[in-house]
């Protein structure tokens, strides 16, 4: 899978030059690099949960599952074969100390999907 610089994906990235920039500009992946992104991520979540283990601030962030939420069920109407995607670095979290209540008020009040 090529990490590239622009939409056209002209500029190949190494991942020494993604690391160097640190996540302040976007790279471009393709849809199904996104897609298998968030299946991942969820894993990631889902089995930190079960092991009571750590995971980082990123996974463990709820507008990231709206986002992937939104990019998968999308999915089927793209047209483009491209995402912008920006490297996250993000430190690690206990997910026992996620806010659940404020994550089901989300939902209730339709602000979560």
């Amino acid at each position: 899978m090529a990490l590239v610089a622009d939409n056209e994906t002209q500029q190949e990235l190494s991942l020494d030059a993604i690391r160097s920039q640190r996540g302040e500009n976007p790279i471009y992946v393709t849809n199904e690099y996104h897609d298998f992104h968030c299946v991942y991520t969820w894993k990631a979540l889902h089995r930190a949960v079960i092991r009571h283990s750590l995971i980082d601030t990123h996974i463990g962030n709820f507008t990231h599952t709206k986002h992937c939420s939104r990019s998968l069920e999308a999915a089927w109407r793209r047209k483009s074969k491209m995402s912008t995607f920006y490297p996250i670095y993000a430190t690690c979290m206990d997910p026992n100390a996620l806010d659940i209540e404020a994550i089901h008020g989300l939902e209730e009040s339709g602000t979560g999907t």
